[in-house]
């Protein structure tokens, strides 16, 4: 997976980018994105959410991300 030339779309639609691999993993930890972000690279046809682009989320996801949609989760099944 190639490390820099992404772009993703934020939550009011806008674009945002270029950026390398270890931007978007920073903003996965910050909870800017997550695994429903639409995401495009120079080699991609079309936008695609991070899930869908093989390897991605595993790539950019870190555990504080994890445990913070774990953590979303479950507060929203207690509530």
């Amino acid at each position: 997976m190639r490390s820099g030339g992404w772009y993703y779309k934020d939550r009011l639609g806008r674009t945002r980018g270029p950026l390398e691999l270890i931007t978007l993993k920073t903003a996965w930890g910050a909870g800017i994105i997550d695994k429903n972000t639409f995401i495009w690279g120079e080699d991609m046809d079309e936008w695609a959410p991070i899930h869908m682009i093989y390897g991605m989320e595993r790539a950019i996801a870190t555990w504080e991300g994890r445990l913070r949609f774990i953590l979303f989760l479950s507060l929203i099944f207690i509530l």
